[in-house]
């Protein structure tokens, strides 16, 4: 049987992964997860960076750094941030959305 590489990640990853070991993985989930951040920014904004359209919601106001526990050690995002929004993206946990654990206990409870 012939081996199929069905692997759509770009071959600068792979060989940074092949090169470095498991090392390299907080900076690359740091990359993606800022790039995802920032599309996400751009979809709530309803425009590319520079553009100026009617649809446009807010604007785009730099970034804010946030520090983040893994399994993989603490990896530092830089947050998008909009100028007179409320957005926030969903791949970083809403500090002021957060429950404690009994909170969610008992949410459970109510819902079974």
């Amino acid at each position: 049987m012939t081996y199929q590489n069905n692997c759509t990640l770009p071959n600068e990853l792979l060989e940074q992964i092949a090169e470095q070991g498991l090392d390299v993985i907080p900076k690359m989930i740091r990359i993606l997860i800022n790039a995802a951040m920032q599309l996400e920014r751009q979809a709530y904004l309803g425009a590319v960076p520079y553009e100026r359209t009617m649809e446009r919601r807010d604007q785009a106001n730099g970034f804010k750094p946030k520090t983040v526990a893994t399994r993989m050690g603490q990896v530092t995002f830089d947050v998008p941030q909009v100028r007179h929004g409320n957005f926030y993206p969903q791949w970083v946990c809403n500090p002021y959305l957060a429950i404690t654990l009994p909170e969610a206990k008992n949410h459970i409870l109510w819902q079974s």
